[in-house]
């Protein structure tokens, strides 16, 4: 489905909505979709959406894991359970920590160039 905008309904949306909405709406969560190890093995994001103040800086980015398929195999749940969350919430696992830098590289090269911000993997909040 295509949507077509005239220019008085874009200029009422920038008006209602705030900078970060306006950046969330350029945000597609299949663009953060994660390969890792073998060809058939991916993250799949269902969200991504950022939160915060630009004013002061303090972005954050929550991402929400939709699936995880491992060589073909949806293994989801064991991932949510095992693969993406260590026991300990100061830690990330090496998955997660690889997964949080690949959302940070993209978030910073395709929508924080537009406010000459970046952010950390520490930014990124993980809901599994």
């Amino acid at each position: 489905m295509k949507v077509i905008l005239t220019e008085s309904q874009v200029q009422r949306l920038i008006e209602v909505n705030t900078p970060l909405d306006n950046l969330n709406n350029i945000i597609n969560a299949t663009d953060y979709r994660y390969q890792f190890g073998l060809d058939n093995s991916y993250i799949i994001p269902n969200s991504v959406i950022l939160e915060g103040d630009i004013s002061d800086q303090d972005i954050t980015v929550r991402v929400t894991v939709d699936k995880v398929i491992y060589e073909g195999e949806d293994i989801t749940r064991f991932a949510k359970n095992y693969a993406l969350y260590s026991g300990d919430y100061d830690e990330d696992t090496p998955l997660t920590f690889e997964f949080k830098n690949h959302i940070v590289k993209l978030i910073n090269s395709k929508v924080l160039i537009l406010l000459n911000q970046e952010i950390s993997e520490y930014d990124v909040i993980l809901e599994l």
